[in-house]
């Protein structure tokens, strides 16, 4: 009987064990972030985590800025870096199978991956900075705990150390994605399957831009990434500010920030297009390794334009095919230099003006913009019409209050009053001049200058004939996926999560306005949007990102519709990890 009884309680043990590891990992929300690493640093450092992972970090030498961010990288943003390193090498079918072949042989045929080799002609001070953050970023792999990381749970891999050619990598990766192509080429379809798949959707659309009052702003572009690829950081090198802006995982590039003297914004982002080259290419073969240990062969054709596409004597002539890394020109930020591989967009001031950091670059009215999306000169002239009538330059990000004077409203008024019927019109002389999450004015105003009597139609189409419904809360919302999450087989625990878009002029997605329409019939991507200041002037960054509970996202909650919201680099922490030097 006493058998009978413990073999039923050790049953009943192990099932509760069971059930609870199960629980474990089924609603786990990844690892604990780390107390204390051990890293190359020259003294103690601290990052302090900030709500939604956003992070300060503080060192004693300018030295250790590089590890330091390494570290926040590999400790914040795992996954992401995970997932951008094997895209890159062209190993997704390893993790994920035979399914992800082509994406892998697309990155093979645009030579993502970068050896170690090919670095050795940066100069010696470029290669020590990315050997430090590399350092930081294996300081952080070895603290957590990869085994409980939510796509490793299911994936079941151990990544390998990160190493500087790993960072090129992702880099050429990035400036591919943001780099325009034709969506209907074969280039551009076998991009956007790669984009969609990360989460990274849109890259190509971000832009700056600045206004007649010396300030900057930024709009990167997100995709539809569950775990936002954006990482906010504030460094303290010293006691002084080094950097306050945005950064990506995988990269130790400060793209768009401030320091205490220079602001300047920069996307990664190259040059393409399709030419016609009758000439015979050289081949070159590759192989491809599979999750189930077949091996695929692939191929490429370079032509002296480019790659070939196979059709018609097709060429992709990509910077990134004459270029391998533009590390030296990202690290030198905020100064002006040359970007060969991500030659477009971008700008810097070290006061007085503005210099260009790439090609791209327009003036319209009192705005100096650049971007390389079809969109830039019609935002362009709407951010001027409100540069006209701004008394304080960082309400461009707030949704409260009425920012726009009358002239703006009257403008649109007499450019469709003779067409519209007495319910738009009088919607229209009721606006109060803003951009709400209630309003719809902004797609009147770009509409009218696009299409003139034709944009209430196209109102009329999107939202119905009932003006008093143009609203953006009846607009689809933009939903986002844990990247990868399909072909990791976890769509039942990572839930999609709606997020619905303010109606701001620098809201995420093509607009908001419904006068931006995108070239391919993917949804408008997120944004990380940023009010960045004038140079050397005293301010606070200020930047909008959607509104999304991240932690909640990945522990299988479904959220309630939420909006972007602007926040700071300031306020207390939510955990902190101390760096120490190595013994």
């Amino acid at each position: 009987m006493r058998s009978l009884l413990a073999s039923v309680l050790w049953i009943v043990l192990s099932a509760a064990i069971l059930a609870a590891a199960a629980w474990h990992l089924a609603f786990r929300k990844g690892t604990d972030i780390p107390v204390a690493i051990t890293a190359p640093v020259s003294a103690t450092a601290r990052v302090s985590w900030l709500p939604e992972k956003d992070v300060r970090i503080r060192v004693s030498s300018p030295a250790d800025v590089e590890t330091a961010l390494g570290v926040a990288h590999g400790t914040g943003r795992p996954w992401l870096m995970a997932l951008y390193r094997q895209a890159a090498l062209g190993r997704l079918a390893e993790w994920f199978g035979p399914d992800l072949v082509p994406l892998d042989l697309h990155a093979r045929q645009m030579g993502l991956a970068v050896s170690s080799e090919e670095l050795g002609r940066l100069s010696a001070a470029t290669r020590g900075r990315l050997d430090a953050y590399a350092a930081g970023v294996r300081a952080a792999q070895a603290s957590l705990d990869w085994s409980l990381l939510p796509a490793a749970v299911q994936a079941g891999f151990v990544p390998e150390p990160w190493r500087p050619e790993h960072t090129t990598s992702v880099e050429r990766l990035f400036a591919w994605l943001g780099s325009p192509v034709d969506p209907t080429s074969p280039a551009g379809v076998a991009r956007d399957s790669l984009a969609a798949f990360l989460g990274l959707q849109g890259l190509d659309r971000s832009l700056s831009w600045a206004t007649r009052s010396g300030n900057l702003y930024a709009r990167l572009m997100m995709g539809d990434s569950g775990v936002p690829p954006v990482l906010a950081v504030h460094i303290e090198a010293a006691g002084r500010t080094v950097f306050e802006g945005a950064t990506l995982p995988g990269l130790p590039y400060r793209l768009c920030g401030r320091s205490e003297t220079a602001v300047w914004c920069k996307m990664p982002g190259g040059h393409a297009e399709i030419r016609t080259d009758s000439l015979p290419g050289e081949p070159q073969f590759f192989p491809v390794r599979v999750s189930d240990g077949s091996v695929v062969a692939g191929r490429r054709e370079m032509h002296a334009e480019g790659l070939g596409l196979g059709s018609a004597g097709q060429v992709l002539a990509w910077s990134g095919f004459s270029r391998l890394t533009d590390a030296e020109a990202w690290l030198g930020l905020p100064s002006a230099g040359e970007f060969g591989l991500s030659p477009r967009g971008g700008m810097t001031s070290a006061g007085g003006g503005f210099l260009p950091l790439g090609e791209g670059i327009v003036e319209i009215g009192s705005v100096v913009i650049s971007g390389q999306a079809p969109e830039t000169e019609l935002l362009g002239r709407r951010l001027d019409a409100i540069d006209d009538t701004l008394s304080i330059p960082v309400r461009l990000l707030e949704d409260r209050g009425s920012i726009l004077a009358d002239s703006t409203a009257a403008e649109v008024t007499r450019l469709l009053l003779s067409t519209l019927d007495s319910d738009t019109e009088s919607y229209l002389r009721n606006w109060d001049g803003t951009f709400g999450p209630s309003s719809i004015a902004a797609s009147l105003f770009d509409l009218s200058r696009r299409y003139g009597p034709a944009s209430e139609d196209s109102l009329r189409l999107w939202f119905g004939p009932d003006a008093q419904l143009w609203r953006w809360e009846r607009d689809p919302g933009l939903r986002l996926h844990y990247p990868a999450a399909r072909a990791a087989g976890l769509p039942e625990r990572f839930d999609s999560v709606e997020w619905l878009r303010g109606g701001h002029p620098t809201s995420p997605a093509w607009g908001p306005s419904r006068g931006f329409e995108p070239t391919t019939d993917y949804l408008p991507a997120a944004a990380w949007e940023a009010y960045l200041g004038r140079a050397g002037a005293p301010g606070r960054l200020s930047y909008r990102r959607p509104r999304v509970p991240y932690d909640d996202f990945l522990g299988r909650f479904r959220a309630a519709p939420v909006r972007p919201e602007i926040t700071t680099l300031s306020g207390p922490a939510v955990a902190e990890t101390e760096i120490r030097p190595r013994r």
